[in-house]
């Protein structure tokens, strides 16, 4: 019984810990970064070490850079729209000058920032505002 009990919690272990082995990549606005907030993610991708969130950190960083052509918000991305009309769309909400940044969340853990453009973008009701 003893060893049935031992089995059973090893698996609900081994189970909760793979389902949280990940990295997570998404952009936010800056001071609005809640999950329900999110400008765009890119896929979940492994990780190696839940401990040491700097491997996701730099993959999410590098991603971000090249995605945006090194924080351009007037790069046109593969969806024939700016980076810039892209946050707006995705975000729906109004922003006046907020900064777009790249923030990861390793194993599930808090998002903690990656890399923060320098640029300030304004959107109003889905839609960028120059």
């Amino acid at each position: 019984m003893a060893k049935l009990l031992l089995t059973v919690f090893a698996v609900l272990t081994a189970l909760s810990y793979t389902s949280a082995d990940k990295c997570e990549c998404a952009t936010f606005f800056i001071d609005d970064v809640k999950d329900e907030h999110k400008v765009y993610a890119v896929p979940d991708t492994p990780t190696a070490d839940c401990a040491d969130p700097q491997p996701c950190k730099k993959s999410c960083e590098t991603t971000f850079r090249k995605l945006t052509n090194d924080g351009n918000l007037k790069h046109v991305t593969s969806r024939n729209m700016t980076v810039g009309e892209l946050a707006c769309k995705m975000y729906r909400r109004d922003k006046k000058d907020g900064i777009l940044g790249a923030f990861v969340r390793n194993c599930g853990g808090d998002w903690i920032s990656a890399v923060n453009l320098a640029e300030k973008l304004s959107c109003k009701g889905g839609t960028i505002v120059h």
